[in-house]
């Protein structure tokens, strides 16, 4: 579910679905990646890919329940795996 109201763009990929938010400042990342977590709460995993390591979010994705794991990447990005615990 894309919400054009969120920052980010999302895109279908070979390994699913992926929210780019490279070109953003903070907090804008952070913003577009809890919104929709919150906007789907059926989504159980995607990528994201940052410009820059999103250290604020991790604390906040635990209080929401979901686990992310670091992905290769170019050496101007970060892309992260997340995923909803089960």
């Amino acid at each position: 579910m894309a919400d054009d109201t969120l920052p980010g763009q999302w895109r279908d990929t070979a390994e699913g679905p992926e929210l780019d938010l490279r070109w953003l400042e903070p907090p804008e990342p952070m913003v577009g990646i809890l919104g929709r977590i919150e906007a789907d709460p059926h989504r159980p995993a995607f990528t994201v890919r940052l410009s820059r390591d999103p250290v604020h979010l991790f604390a906040e994705l635990m209080e929401r329940g979901w686990a992310w794991q670091y992905l290769p990447a170019q050496d101007d990005e970060v892309r992260l795996r997340l995923e909803r615990k089960k």
